[in-house]
């Protein structure tokens, strides 16, 4: 991400120059919640080729191993984008050029700050209620919003933290409590959060008595 320069030359040899805002070349590349990995490999060579090397972001190159088309390998810690690098040798020595391959490590929960009962009112007449919520993640985005009203299912929804949610609370008069939790790009759950809201459906109980 950030600012390129880009360059023309037409046919007389006049050069002009654009500047171009790239952002959120992250939302293209793929993303893991852990650091264990499986590398897809593959090279060919006349003399056919011998072993491999990996390495991380400025590391020194790991041990030779023999070549295959899989391997597993372990990323550098702590979130962010991840390169990993290989290179390859021939059964007569040579050594190919180094080639990367990128993915964004996600391994943080999102974090749910509130989700709100219909404004914050402390009592409702009817079971629908309309839930909002704030959520954030830094790195791949919130996706998801989970809701619930015994924290054991779940129902999911698309986060969008402008628009809300309808929801129909459990049967019968009392306090009410949502459960709401979302996930991330990476599949990281955040912890789970409540707000409660008395529902009362019931008509109250009428007399009138006149002269005693």
């Amino acid at each position: 991400n950030g600012i390129y320069t880009f360059k023309s030359e037409d046919n007389v040899g006049h050069i002009s120059s654009y500047d171009f805002q790239v952002s959120n070349i992250k939302k293209n590349v793929l993303i893991t919640p852990i650091r264990e990995v499986d590398l897809e490999l593959d090279s060919e060579d006349l003399s056919g080729v011998s072993t491999m090397q990996f390495k991380n972001e400025d590391l020194a190159w790991g041990t030779e191993m023999p070549y295959s088309n899989f391997a597993e390998w372990v990323l550098s810690p702590g979130d962010g984008l991840k390169h990993v690098w290989v290179r390859y040798k021939d059964k007569l020595g040579n050594t190919s050029e180094k080639i990367e391959d990128i993915i964004i490590l996600d391994m943080t929960k999102p974090i749910l700050d509130f989700v709100t009962i219909n404004n914050g009112d402390v009592y409702t007449k009817t079971r629908e209620v309309a839930l909002t919520f704030k959520g954030s993640d830094n790195l791949t985005g919130v996706t998801s919003i989970f809701l619930s009203n015994d924290n054991k299912n779940w129902t999911e929804y698309p986060y969008s933290e402008n628009e809300k949610i309808n929801w129909i609370l459990s049967n019968g008069d009392g306090i009410k409590t949502v459960y709401a939790k979302i996930n991330d790009g990476a599949g990281n759950l955040s912890n789970v959060i409540t707000d409660t809201i008395f529902l009362d459906t019931t008509k109250p109980l009428a007399g009138i008595s006149i002269n005693n």
